[in-house]
């Protein structure tokens, strides 16, 4: 049954209420986001921010991928990255983890654990022994091209979608060597389908699915199979434009999670919400966004639109979480597909792409 249809059909104590404009998820999916292990795949720095990461907490999130940067100067990233280890260290709820493992025990101990990422990787430039510091200082995903072209690849937002340089698949090499995996959200169709061929550890941590939306944020259908015959994870992503082209609401979430889980399994997908809700809040609306938001308004909406424009219906804000889970309850997922989908799915990944390789080394 459809999340925006359950009103009709049938409503009890554990299904889906709808009450005018909002969205109500029932008792059973409120249990499930508060026992399982919600992974949120992609989120962005301000989620270690008060009162961003209580929330996050309260919402029942257990561990975030956390985005350093998108494409920054190597300096600039390295402040960043001791700017969030500093106010991870100082949170009342959040940790530090770099394992699967130790996502899994600081959750345990009633904590969040945030394990830093990045979502492009122009900092890197020709210095590739800059991946092994970046690992040393907890980096565990790394980003090859953020929208834009870098030094290794096309991004989606950029028209001529030429794929991979040189350089590129020496960098994509340097990543096999270590425990990383490595994020092709924001990589261009080419560049996506060259870079999986090579990775060891290709993921997306948070796309949609272009064969439903055509928008070049989202990832193909060969390459999302060639993900996952890699062992890689899709997360769907709640980015209004890639979710539904206008009038965006958590049933086409869902959408997306479903043609996911019939396309690579239900062992192969997760969420990852890529929430901008921080950033909403105190109108800081990052350079990069502002670029592309107007070259590339097709992709990601206009610039009037980051302020203007709510994340999809039923989910605008990480407090929204239990309704995803009660579109999958209507939809008839079993409550252990469910919790694989909302994050057990990316730690089983995370143990062999992070932890099992850094125990051979």
């Amino acid at each position: 049954m459809a999340y925006r249809d359950a009103l009709s059909s049938k409503a009890t104590s554990t299904d889906v209420i709808e009450t005018g404009e909002a969205y109500q998820a029932g008792q059973l999916a409120k249990s499930i986001a508060q026992k399982a292990m919600i992974f949120d795949t992609l989120a962005l720095k301000y989620v270690t921010d008060e009162p961003f990461c209580v929330k996050c907490h309260q919402a029942g999130v257990k561990a975030a991928n956390v985005t350093i940067v998108g494409e920054a100067s190597w300096e600039k990233t390295l402040r960043t990255v001791d700017e969030m280890l500093d106010k991870i260290e100082r949170s009342p709820v959040l940790k530090l983890a770099t394992t699967a493992e130790e996502v899994m025990s600081v959750s345990q101990a009633g904590f969040m654990a945030v394990v830093l990422v990045t979502q492009g990787a122009g900092m890197i430039g020709d210095q590739l022994w800059r991946l092994s510091l970046l690992h040393k200082l907890g980096v565990r995903s790394i980003g090859l091209s953020y929208t834009t072209s870098n030094d290794y690849a096309d991004g989606c937002g950029e028209t001529r979608n030429a794929g991979l340089t040189f350089l590129g698949r020496d960098f994509i090499q340097a990543v096999n060597e270590l425990p990383l995996i490595l994020d092709l959200s924001h990589v261009g169709h080419k560049s996506r389908e060259e870079a999986t061929e090579l990775a060891h550890w290709p993921a997306c941590t948070h796309a949609n699915a272009f064969s439903l939306v055509p928008n070049d944020r989202n990832i193909k259908e060969e390459t999302a199979l060639a993900i996952s015959a890699k062992g890689g994870v899709i997360s769907a992503c709640a980015l209004p434009k890639t979710v539904r082209n206008s009038n965006p609401t958590v049933d086409d979430l869902i959408d997306h999670l479903e043609y996911f889980k019939k396309l690579i399994g239900e062992t192969k997908i997760g969420i990852g919400f890529d929430f901008s809700e921080g950033l909403q809040v105190t109108k800081s609306i990052p350079a990069a966004s502002i670029k592309w938001r107007t070259q590339r308004p097709d992709i990601f909406g206009t610039v009037d639109d980051f302020y203007s424009t709510s994340f999809p219906k039923g989910i605008e804000t990480i407090m929204d979480l239990p309704n995803v889970i009660q579109g999958l309850l209507d939809r008839g997922w079993s409550e252990e597909t469910i919790e694989a989908t909302m994050g057990n799915n990316w730690i089983d990944f995370m143990k062999r792409a992070v932890d099992d390789r850094s125990n051979a080394n």
